[in-house]
């Protein structure tokens, strides 16, 4: 808020109201701002620079100033030194009575210091206040009486896995059922043609006595050089290699007492 709109205050004196409004954007100051001489010495009874005396806001003000040095209404010179707070026209605005921005809303109170009660009341018991949706990345804003509505269906909200029940965001529900979902039913991912499902959490089970699962021969750490392949093959490899890794275990085993017997680091 910039401004609060001169249609809302109920002040019957309509004239002297206006006086209380920017001369720029013509509603009631926030945060009202006063031209005044800050100027001494020589250049203190100067009329070229004596001030005008005429109200702004703040923002308006500041924003008019760093285009052109003049009063935007009486065109005399004015920098952002010659101005200062309206304590007075502040207290008067905070002082007036004024109903709620939204139409349809009953409320009229004090505005209050710096604007506090009428920021209350939006903030807290005003129903047509448009507020954001409380997750994180739905960036709607709708009114606070229909919140509860939307976030019944806002399609950012987090909703529950039935088959795992935990909290997952709508957004991520369906990959979370497909790809991760502990009790979801799956098929063993390595097509070893079994018509059985299984729960997504008992898989890595299967998995371990599956035929088309791909394995390293035991054997691979001490120098057997079979590549990895399905179990079945592996295990047709390790009943055909038998000898060969019996060979393999009595070198390890030789080398390994060999390197203990003379006090050398093992290398494996």
């Amino acid at each position: 808020m910039t401004a609060y709109d001169l249609q809302l205050f109920k002040f019957k004196d309509s004239e002297f109201l206006k006086t209380l409004c920017c001369c720029i954007c013509q509603n009631v100051c926030l945060n009202p701002m006063e031209a005044n001489n800050s100027f001494s010495g020589e250049w203190r009874d100067c009329e070229a620079l004596k001030p005008c005396g005429h109200l702004f806001c703040d923002n308006c003000i500041t924003q008019w100033l760093k285009i052109k040095s003049q009063c935007p209404l009486c065109k005399q010179f004015l920098t952002v030194g010659q101005l200062h707070l309206s304590l007075t026209a502040k207290r008067l605005i905070e002082e007036m009575d004024i109903r709620c921005p939204h139409q349809e809303c009953k409320w009229t109170g004090c505005l209050g210091k710096d604007g506090i009660d009428l920021k209350r009341h939006l903030a807290v018991s005003c129903s047509h206040e448009f507020v954001s949706c409380c997750y994180e990345d739905c960036t709607e804003r709708v009114s606070a009486r229909d919140m509860s509505k939307h976030v019944a269906s806002c399609p950012k909200r987090d909703i529950e896995c039935i088959l795992c029940k935990q909290t997952i965001p709508m957004k991520n529900i369906k990959f979370h059922e497909i790809n991760q979902c502990s009790e979801s039913l799956v098929t063993c991912p390595n097509d070893c043609h079994s018509s059985k499902y299984y729960f997504r959490k008992d898989l890595s089970i299967h998995q371990e006595t599956c035929s088309k699962q791909i394995v390293d021969c035991p054997y691979k750490p001490i120098g057997c050089t079979f590549p990895s392949c399905f179990r079945h093959i592996m295990d047709d490899h390790a009943k055909d290699s038998n000898d060969v890794h019996l060979d393999l275990a009595n070198k390890t085993t030789h080398l390994f007492w060999y390197f203990v017997s003379h006090k050398i680091g093992c290398p494996m």
